[in-house]
């Protein structure tokens, strides 16, 4: 671990100390991977036990997961970007499955939340400074890759608790995009996965659409997006910053600061 992050978020500027084993055991970690081992720590011990032998038991697997980025050229296409993805995927969906939670296993959908790219960890390279598609990623694909490494580590699981187990993987395994050739969602927890994934790359193209525009209310074109987005939260933020400015002229004057 200890990776440096370049994240576009001020979210994940910054690290945060972590106890990890006994009292003099502390690392200090960049602020996305303590919330990663944060979220993971929220799955019962099977589930956890799942996670841990996807990502941690090859000593390397998720340093590369984490310094990988989510595209080259979409959403999250910065260093770190599938790390900092797979976690605005996982915020989402419990959101989502806190609102349905009488329908809902919300461990299966923070499971495969956490799981469901892993296979970016493999799909590029490091080439001369510049992130390029490996041969893996070229010739087989971050899913098919992902989905052999979770089916591998949902082993013990498909013993114990076979119904469970499939529903990891089908949530990990679906995508709208059909030209994987992978089953679509087959419950309503792989659904909640699926949009959750959709809408946060959604919004890091948005996002990065309305700082190009110097946040005005036509966005910068992006192939990902429709030819002209638009960002009414732009005009909403000038307007609150315009708003503020009185206040805070007034704030100073009586303040002396």
């Amino acid at each position: 671990m200890g990776i440096k992050y370049g994240s576009r978020d001020r979210r994940w500027n910054g690290s945060k100390t972590l106890k990890t084993g006994s009292g003099a055991d502390v690392r200090r970690l960049p602020l996305p991977e303590v919330r990663f081992l944060e979220l993971m720590n929220q799955l019962d011990p099977t589930l956890r036990e799942v996670v841990r032998r996807a990502l941690f038991e090859d000593r390397d697997r998720f340093q590369k997961f984490a310094s990988a980025p989510a595209s080259t050229r979409g959403h999250h296409s910065g260093r770190s970007g599938n790390l900092l993805h797979t976690i605005d995927v996982a915020e989402c969906a419990l959101l989502l499955a806190r609102h349905y939670e009488e329908l809902v296993d919300k461990q299966v959908v923070l499971a495969a939340a956490l799981l469901h790219d892993l296979g970016k960890c493999e799909e590029y390279q490091d080439s001369s400074g510049e992130t390029t598609m490996s041969d893996a990623g070229e010739m087989v694909g971050h899913k098919v890759i992902g989905c052999a490494m979770v089916w591998a580590a949902l082993e013990p699981l498909r013993t114990t608790n076979t119904e469970r187990a499939l529903a990891v993987m089908n949530a990990v395994a679906s995508t709208l995009n059909r030209s994987y050739d992978l089953r679509g969602p087959a419950t309503l927890e792989a659904t909640i996965v699926s949009r959750a994934d959709q809408l946060s790359a959604a919004a890091d193209l948005y996002r990065e659409s309305m700082r190009a525009s110097g946040y005005s209310f036509v966005g910068v074109k992006h192939q990902h997006l429709p030819e002209r987005p638009r960002h009414p939260y732009a005009l909403a933020t000038v307007v609150r910053a315009a708003e503020a400015v009185p206040w805070v002229s007034a704030r100073a004057q009586r303040y002396g600061n």
